[in-house]
């Protein structure tokens, strides 16, 4: 079946439709609204995953909540299938992703084991000849070993 993203409306998961659209994956959207009194999402939302919220989706499967851990997951499993964040070539994306993916390389939280291809793709940006001379022009930086 693929992605599902589990969409309330007026919520968190707005980012997770626009991150899809970026990668320009094939999805599938089930919709819920809020109560309009209350403003809760629905309880048919449990029945997804327990915390009743959303940004969730489902994979196959796998079931994930949470944006960050929603972003960690699909960034993971679309660069098994490219290069390079919004396609075929090194972008903007690229250069925006680059920090949070070396910080938490940094802190220890992304570890090659773990996230192979957020490994490569960390020794792939920092091979390039331009990260490279925008380090020695820029000065210390204590994210990029």
């Amino acid at each position: 079946m693929g992605v599902v993203v589990h969409h309330l409306n007026n919520s968190r998961s707005q980012r997770i439709l626009w991150l899809l659209e970026e990668l320009k994956v094939d999805y599938e959207i089930k919709r819920y609204q809020r109560d309009e009194k209350t403003m809760l999402a629905p309880k048919e939302l449990e029945e997804v995953h327990p915390l009743g919220k959303s940004p969730v989706i489902t994979d196959d499967g796998v079931t994930v909540a949470e944006t960050g851990a929603i972003v960690e997951y699909l960034v993971d499993n679309e660069l098994e299938k490219r290069t390079w964040f919004a396609g075929e070539e090194f972008s903007a994306a690229d250069i925006i992703m680059s920090f949070p993916i070396e910080a938490n390389h940094k802190q220890g939280s992304l570890k090659a084991a773990d996230y192979p291809k957020l490994a490569q793709y960390l020794e792939t940006i920092h091979a390039r000849p331009a990260y490279k001379t925008a380090l020695e022009k820029g000065g210390e930086y204590n994210f990029n070993d």
